[in-house]
């Protein structure tokens, strides 16, 4: 509750970090259950991603696609040596992490980038895919997205001198598209229907959609989420209307939440104004 709060209200995002430790490590050492233990990271991902600490949130997200320091059998022994093996492994073979002290279009950064977002890195067929759940694959695509959003919002500061051909304004134009590409998939597969993408241009779903509502009820705050990233990418493209669609397109979806879910009940609901009636009676 308190992480969905800080970061829906966006007010001091890092509060949430020692909120995700704390869950991790019961998911993790005390209740040993891996999907809560994803669930705790991609919490922290999250978090990482407010606070613009790219290469930590980079950190995470590989070690989540591998499955690093998941939970371990209660009775298994060396667990502490056989994480720092996989670590160091990790980091022998892999992709250099992206580096904050370096500008976010370098060849090191967008090899990261394209590394950590590529969705070959978690297949949704995978047996760890499978493992995480529909809620925690959902999560780590739409921080995948955030990456390269959060990446594009710094802006490369290009002249005719330092790119001559247009590269990195052509690879943030191509990394926006490929997070909206995502965050449209995931509104699809959530709504169920090929209506839940289109939201920005109808305003919401259909209403007789029972499909959707239940989906609704089950990850509203998750569709707003996406809503939101959406805007926020086509505010850093420049379309301005694109950006304002998704916002109330998100304002809509709260809207129905709060009327069709019973999220918000009538004063007759909640017995105000009607307390001499019942006392008459």
């Amino acid at each position: 509750f308190f992480h969905e709060l800080l970061l829906s209200a966006d007010y001091e995002s890092a509060r949430c970090l020692p909120l995700c430790a704390l869950h991790t490590y019961i998911a993790t050492d005390i209740c040993r259950n891996a999907e809560l233990a994803v669930r705790g990271r991609l919490m922290a991902v999250r978090c990482l991603l407010r606070c613009r600490a790219l290469t930590s949130a980079w950190f995470l997200l590989r070690a989540i696609a591998h499955n690093h320091d998941a939970p371990r059998p209660l009775l298994a022994t060396g667990g502490l040596e056989k994480a720092l093996s996989e670590g160091e492994e990790l980091n022998a073979a892999g992709t250099p992490p992206f580096c904050s002290s370096e500008g976010p279009f370098t060849e090191v950064n967008i090899q990261a980038v394209n590394y950590i977002t590529d969705p070959m890195l978690l297949p949704d067929s995978s047996e760890l895919a499978l493992a995480m759940g529909q809620h925690n694959i959902s999560v780590f695509r739409m921080a995948q997205a955030e990456v390269l959003i959060c990446v594009c919002s710094y802006g490369p500061v290009i002249s005719k001198t330092t790119d001559p051909d247009g590269k990195l304004s052509s690879t943030c134009r191509k990394w926006l598209e490929t997070a909206d590409t995502h965050l449209c998939a995931l509104l699809k597969r959530l709504a169920g229907s090929g209506e839940g993408g289109s939201a920005s241009t109808t305003g919401a779903p259909a209403p007789q959609d029972e499909q959707l509502m239940e989906s609704l009820r089950e990850a509203g705050a998750f569709f707003l989420d996406v809503h939101m990233l959406r805007a926020w990418a086509w505010e850093i493209r420049g379309d301005l209307t694109q950006a304002t669609n998704e916002v109330l397109a998100a304002m809509a979806l709260v809207r129905r939440l709060a009327t069709e879910t019973g999220g918000v009940k009538t004063s007759q609901a909640c017995h105000i104004g009607h307390s001499n009636n019942n006392n008459n009676n």
